[in-house]
């Protein structure tokens, strides 16, 4: 998770299920625990990946983008977010690791892009998801953050995209398992 996810963002709003199936649990009673997780800031979508000016969460006054955390969190009520995240380190480095490097993941499963909630932040609102590309979990623009390093160091990177690879599914994907141990007998 290079570069941040969508999803996270769903987490901090609306709580998100994880996959947990609804009759155990719902999403917004997810909310305040997964608020709890200090690292749920790092994965919240990173401004060097995301443009200033796209639209990660809307509503029918506003519209917010990666530079508008604080406002999103005091419009949703929760305000120690602002205080997390300022708290929270960069994880993103333009620098390259200097190492070679291996960076495998999915793409082409409907991953949430836009967040869309027409009747506000009411505690029980669940928006309407407008999706793109990405493993389910994290956007495609997020997980192809080693291509960034191409070129910036002599080390090595190889990447591999693997259709239809769901973020935690991927790790039963024979042709995943296959590459890793490739990769480790180099």
């Amino acid at each position: 998770v290079f570069g941040g996810s969508v999803k996270a963002v769903l987490a901090y709003i609306s709580g998100d299920s994880f996959g947990i199936p609804y009759f155990l649990d719902s999403p917004i009673k997810l909310r305040e625990f997964q608020r709890s997780f200090s690292s749920l800031s790092y994965i919240l979508p990173n401004s060097n990946f995301w443009n200033d000016n796209e639209v990660i969460v809307k509503t029918n006054d506003r519209s917010y983008t990666v530079k508008d955390y604080d406002t999103l969190f005091e419009d949703i009520n929760y305000p120690i977010a602002q205080k997390i995240l300022k708290l929270v380190p960069e994880v993103w480095s333009n620098e390259p690791p200097g190492v070679k490097m291996y960076c495998f993941y999915g793409n082409l499963v409907e991953t949430p892009e836009v967040l869309y909630y027409k009747s506000g932040f009411a505690k029980d609102n669940y928006p309407n998801i407008y999706y793109g590309d990405g493993d389910g979990t994290v956007n495609l623009k997020s997980l192809e953050g080693c291509r960034l390093w191409q070129g910036k160091q002599k080390q090595q990177i190889i990447h591999r995209m693997f259709p239809m690879g769901e973020h935690n599914g991927i790790l039963q994907n024979p042709y995943l398992i296959r590459s890793v141990i490739e990769a480790l007998e180099q």
